[in-house]
């Protein structure tokens, strides 16, 4: 539920025009890398990276059929036909969605196709979630991918991109706060707003080596940092997103 909130916030952020270009700023090296950057100055053990794009498809409301032979021709261009693990579908009378769950060496895939009948306005959108397993090489060469993949035919796509991992035990709060700070100094991000507590820590930051931001307050951000610890397999987690962290933390 979380992961689709944050979803509708991003999305949301988008539409209002609270999103845009860091045009004042060069750009020293795609973000994906400087995601990366970030999080290997932290010294965790990577558990998952993940990669998340959405892009409006049309302005109409397209019935199931349609939705699904759609799904079909992306799933083909993808070359992932034998790959599929389930596809799941949703519909009434202002909604239909097509869910397809695509798993191909160490990455996963999730493409949502969804129409919305909105009376006299309608949508629809496509939305890409690729999970790669104890690794963020790939991340680059993923976006790439999708790029080549989708955005001829959706235009603009907007992207999340996110890498988690792992410390043994629980870490002081101290040294949870400079965890964050080395994943910022690495990439000369400024901390703008965050939460601290005994639970956890989130932080959201801006780098001028990030082409894109989103407005948080009327404030530029394009850098998080979370941790939390797991009494469950004692492991404190980190995540470090562009930018927003897009999953559940």
């Amino acid at each position: 539920m979380l992961k689709k909130l944050l979803l509708l916030l991003f999305v949301i952020m988008i539409a209002t025009g609270s999103v845009g270009a860091a045009a004042d700023y060069p750009v020293k090296m795609p973000e994906e890398n400087v995601l990366v950057e970030s999080f290997e100055n932290c010294r965790a053990e990577v558990i998952e990276s993940t990669i998340n794009c959405w892009g409006k498809m049309n302005n109409r409301f397209m019935d199931m059929r349609e939705i699904q032979l759609q799904m079909d021709a992306y799933i083909e261009k993808l070359g992932y036909q034998r790959a599929v693990l389930q596809r799941t579908a949703e519909t009434d009378e202002q909604f239909n969605k097509e869910t397809a769950y695509v798993s191909e060496g160490n990455k996963t895939y999730c493409i949502a196709i969804e129409s919305v009948n909105k009376g006299l306005a309608a949508e629809s959108y496509i939305i890409i979630d690729v999970t790669i397993d104890r690794s963020y090489h790939e991340l680059e060469a993923e976006k790439k991918k999708l790029d080549g993949i989708f955005r001829e035919t959706l235009g603009t796509l907007r992207y999340s991109r996110c890498i988690i991992g792992t410390y043994d035990g629980k870490l002081e709060d101290k040294e949870m706060g400079r965890k964050t700070r080395t994943a910022l100094n690495a990439v000369k991000a400024k901390r703008v707003e965050g939460i601290e507590n005994e639970e956890m820590s989130s932080i959201s930051a801006f780098s001028s080596q990030l082409d894109d931001y989103i407005l948080a307050n009327e404030k530029k951000v394009n850098l998080q940092v979370a941790l939390r610890y797991s009494a469950y397999d004692d492991k404190t987690y980190i995540w470090i997103g562009t930018p927003l962290i897009p999953i559940e933390y």
